[in-house]
């Protein structure tokens, strides 16, 4: 979405102004800011702390990072689709679209598919968002609206962060790490190891995994004569849920059963201390990434955009993704906190969902 153009117009219009699609999103957004800049000392000296600078190195190597990294966008999403199709095609909401297509078939000449709102212009703009972006403002007109909201938030405010961070993060910048600094860290101190680190070495660490998730957030534009069915979109979604649940239990019993990972190896830390219960630190923990997304929710933006100016009719996701993936694998090779990453994640989908609703209104 861009939240520029979004602003311009929501000034010009009354009756999205007047809108709690737009009002409730607004003041979220604005109740983020404001605690997130009243945490702004505590977020900027979070690499700081001494004990949040472990940097463990993990049981597992590349071989294990490929095979799950497989997993992940192969063999899960293709298992749970099969799986969805033929146990829940008779379950699914068709969202009223199988009348709509008798009613279609019977009149001549036939009319090209449409968006429900039938919006000719705000369709070719979702032609190049995410499929769940499309799935979400599709449905605003049908009576399954509330289920989709449900399954959206779901996906890509619960599911998808905690998965991807696990992936990407733990599972596949721990790999890399191992790789670049190797077995002999193990004795070593934080500060020993952050003083011998050299560029290359972290670049290594960091840049492999951000490049992966970029590009598997790369798609194509969605043909405006031919827009995919909200149900086909719902269906897709409801499968990737599944997916990230499947691939995320197969990863950690695989990792904590055969490769005997740790707690620590997962970026959770050490035990639980006198001083600070573990459920405590987590939760603490979680909100300092929300606290660290907001330095990078501007450039982020930017990023987005300036390409969507660049590049119109084309899906420029990765690009802001790149510049995301960076900075939160450098906060995770800083912290080798799990829910650090996380907390980062849910911040950047949480406020792309708030656009979104404001984009509804």
């Amino acid at each position: 979405m861009n939240i520029f153009f979004l602003a311009a117009d929501a000034a010009t219009n009354v009756d999205q102004i007047d809108s709690l699609w737009f009002q409730i999103p607004l003041a979220a957004l604005c109740v983020y800011l404001f605690s997130s800049l009243a945490a702004w000392r505590f977020g900027f000296a979070v690499f700081k702390t001494r004990d949040d600078a472990r940097r463990a190195v993990v049981p597992w190597g590349l071989d294990v990072a490929f095979a799950m990294l497989i997993v992940f966008s192969i063999i899960s999403p293709a298992v749970c689709s099969m799986a969805i199709k033929k146990t829940c095609a008779d379950f699914l909401p068709t969202f009223g679209e199988e009348n709509a297509a008798v009613a279609t078939q019977e009149e001549e000449p036939a009319p090209a598919p449409t968006d429900p709102t039938g919006d000719a212009e705000e369709e070719r703009d979702l032609s190049t968002q995410h499929p769940v972006a499309r799935m979400f403002i599709r449905a605003k007109n049908t009576p399954y609206f509330g289920l989709v909201f449900g399954v959206f938030v779901l996906s890509v405010v619960v599911v998808a962060p905690l998965t991807e961070e696990l992936v990407f993060r733990v599972v596949l910048q721990g790999a890399c790490e191992r790789l670049a600094f190797g077995r002999e860290r193990d004795d070593e101190e934080p500060e020993a190891r952050r003083s011998q680190a050299n560029l290359g070495k972290v670049l290594l660490t960091i840049v492999p995994p951000a490049i992966v998730f970029a590009i598997l957030h790369a798609g194509s534009p969605e043909d405006p004569e031919n827009p995919t069915l909200v149900s086909e979109l719902f269906r897709q979604t409801l499968s990737s849920v599944f997916a990230n649940v499947v691939t995320a239990t197969f990863l950690v019993a695989f990792l904590v059963k055969i490769v005997r990972a740790q707690s620590s190896d997962f970026g959770l830390g050490e035990e639980a201390s006198n001083r600070e219960p573990r459920g405590a630190r987590l939760v603490k923990e979680f909100y300092r990434g929300a606290v660290l997304y907001l330095y990078s929710m501007p450039i982020v933006y930017f990023v987005k955009t300036a390409f969507q100016l660049a590049l119109p009719g084309y899906v420029v996701d990765p690009a802001p993704i790149l510049v995301f993936a960076l900075w939160e694998g450098f906060v995770y090779y800083k912290t080798h906190s799990y829910p650090t990453v996380v907390g980062m994640h849910v911040g950047l989908n949480f406020t792309s969902f708030l656009f979104l609703c404001m984009q509804v209104a």
